[in-house]
Order: C-alpha cells, then sequence, then structure tokens
C-alpha cells in the first residue's frame, strides 16, 4: 500500500486480492477415452485454422480449431476466451476432431475496427486428461491493423500455480467492479508466473492478478489469492510496457466486520482497505493523524509496523506512532508536525 499526501497528498493503494473465471459452459456428448495399450501422458496440441493469427479485415462469423487428438470437448468450451468480450451466446459445433465457434453476427458490424484476442487456457484437456502444456494466444482485427499494446510481468508468490491477470479499460463506460464486470483483456501465467498481455488497445488499463479457482472471470471476495497494483497503466500505440509485476496474497481471514462507521473513509478498488484521506487531498494538516482500516485481510502488527515507511518528498523518514483501535483499525500519525506545503509518501507492503 502506497499513500502520497501532501499538506498537500495523494493516495495510492495496494492490496491483494483472490478472484475467479466465468467458465462458459453448454452441453455436449458423453465422451469416452479408448480402452487398452499403455496410457496415454501426451497432451492435445491445437491447431488455429481460421482466421489465420495477425489476420486483417476479418469479415467471417467463426473461428475453427483442429486437434491432433480427440479433446474433452466441455473442456474447450470452459477454456475457450475472446477479448474484448463479445455480446451474446456462443455456439461450438463439433467435428471429429475439430471445433467450430460461431459468433451471433459477423463482428465487423459491431465492431469494424477492433482487434480482438483469442485465448485458450490450460483448462483444455484431451479426453484422458492431459492438460495442454501451455496456454494458446493469438489476434486477428475487424480493422486494418493489429493492435500492439504488451504488459509483461511476473506474479511472485504464484506457488507454481496458474495465475489469472485481467486488464480493464477505465475509460469504459462499464466501469470498474471486478467482482462484477469481466475484464476487457486477459491471459494467463505460466507455473513461475510470467504472464504477457497481448495486442492491447491504446488506453489506460487496471491490472490485477488472481488465483481464478471457479474460472468465473470475478472477484470473489474471501477465498481467492490476489494481487493489485498501485497504479493504473498507460499503454500509448503498440508500447511494450515490462516489469509489471504482481505479489500475490493468500486470503486466509474470514470477512471483519468493522466496529466503527466508516462509511465516509475511502476505501480502494475492492473495498479491502478504507483511509481516512482521499487520492490527491491538499487538505492535510500538519498534525492530522491518518486511520487505516482493513476491511477483509488482517495483517499482523509487527508485519506492518517492519515495513511500514512514512517519508518526505525528499526521502528523509518520520518517525510514527502507531494507535492501534483494534485488529482491524489503526490511527498512524508523526511524532512531529508534518511541514507545511510539501508532500510525502506512506508505504507498506
Amino acid at each position: 500500500m502506497k499513500i502520497n499526501f501532501s499538506i498537500h497528498s495523494q493516495i495510492i493503494s495496494t492490496v491483494f486480492y483472490g478472484f475467479t473465471m466465468l467458465a462458459i459452459c453448454s452441453g455436449c456428448a458423453n465422451q469416452q477415452p479408448p480402452g487398452g495399450g499403455e496410457e496415454d501422458k501426451i497432451p492435445a496440441k491445437v491447431r488455429i485454422i481460421s482466421p489465420k493469427p495477425n489476420s486483417i479485415q476479418f469479415r467471417g462469423n467463426s473461428l475453427i480449431f483442429e486437434f491432433d487428438e480427440y479433446v474433452d470437448r466441455r473442456s474447450f468450451q470452459d477454456a475457450f476466451r475472446i477479448s474484448p468480450q463479445v455480446k451474446g451466446d456462443l455456439e461450438f459445433e463439433w467435428g471429429a476432431k475439430d471445433v467450430e465457434v460461431k459468433f451471433p453476427t459477423e463482428l465487423y458490424k459491431i465492431d469494424p475496427n477492433r482487434t480482438f484476442v483469442v485465448n485458450i487456457s490450460t483448462g483444455l484437456k484431451d479426453i484422458r486428461g492431459n492438460s495442454i502444456a501451455q496456454a494458446v494466444n493469438f489476434a486477428f482485427s475487424t480493422g486494418s491493423k493489429i493492435d500492439m499494446g504488451r504488459i509483461e510481468g511476473i506474479a511472485y508468490n504464484n506457488n507454481n500455480k496458474i495465475i489469472a491477470v485481467f486488464a480493464y479499460d477505465v475509460n469504459s463506460s462499464k466501469g470498474y467492479d471486478p467482482s462484477k464486470n469481466l475484464p476487457d483483456y486477459l491471459t494467463e501465467s505460466s507455473a513461475e508466473g510470467i504472464y504477457s498481455l497481448t495486442n492491447l488497445a491504446p488506453g489506460k488499463y487496471r491490472v490485477i492478478s488472481l488465483l481464478d479457482d471457479d474460472r468465473n472471470l470475478l472477484f470473489t471476495a474471501e477465498r481467492e489469492s490476489y494481487g493489485v497494483l498501485p497504479f493504473d497503466v498507460v499503454i500509448a500505440d503498440s508500447e511494450l510496457v515490462p516489469n509489471v509485476n504482481f505479489y500475490m496474497k493468500q486470503i486466509s481471514e474470514s470477512v471483519i466486520q468493522g466496529e466503527i462507521d466508516y462509511s465516509k473513509f475511502f476505501k480502494d478498488s475492492l473495498g479491502i482497505i478504507y483511509t481516512s484521506i482521499p487520492k490527491g487531498s491538499n487538505v492535510v494538516l500538519p498534525d492530522q493523524s491518518i486511520y487505516i482500516l482493513f476491511n477483509q485481510y488482517r495483517p499482523a502488527r509487527e508485519d506492518l509496523i517492519s515495513s511500514f515507511k512514512l517519508a518526505d518528498e525528499n526521502g528523509t523518514p518520520e518517525k510514527v506512532v502507531f494507535n492501534w483501535k483494534n485488529d482491524s483499525l489503526v490511527e498512524i500519525f508523526s511524532s512531529d508536525k508534518y511541514a507545511s506545503n510539501r508532500k510525502y509518501i506512506l508505504s507498506f507492503s
């Protein structure tokens, strides 16, 4: 968490969430692996038939994939994602070892100059239960160019689990609420936590990482690990933004019922941390204290104190006093008064 404030002040919070992804489910025939022979441990390979990766001026209304062996059809439907999201229901028409994914209408009629990114996650399995080794990603465009914006980084402390990474267009009319709104772009990390969000349109994005247990593309509070950034990521045309890293925090505490009325506090984007000063505040007084409320995850007091830093714009540290109201609420104030007309940065892990 970082709070920049000044007697002149600004607040930017970093908190850690847990999230989930939406599995697109529909009925499929009962598939059984053939009997006899040695156990098959080789996962299926996916070949993109249409459109070819990085195609422009796309005028079709479907995508076609082919596999080198029989795959579990429901796992494909769960693993298939396209971003930005396509309005309406998708249809899956199966052959023996191929599938056609049909859109409700031709994409160019509703998004005539849009780059779409298709992701087939490692949830895709063959009929013997072998998951594909790595996610499949490719882009195509209904316009004359492919968007090439890119965000790369690592989700640390992922315990070798696959992490979902979501990007939300901050300027979108639907707003930002990961508990209700689907992401505009998404990808998966490797087992080592390395990820790459590709083919982003120019814009300003709020990016989050999460351990996606139920795969519904939405944040589920209290039970899933997450990571968010203390800043939004601005992407220019064809720009690569590297080293956008997350630290995954395991959610292990139950929701804490606040003992005070913090309705007037300023919360982070998912209501995990509340503070008594808002972003961009220029009215913090020299002797004013700052309250921090942990609405869901309670850090150990010694962990907060050991990582806590308060310094002015020149990096000069301030001596801090902690006044714990309870395990969820702490009052923080400088042992000396803040200097007038100076910016301060408050941060902790």
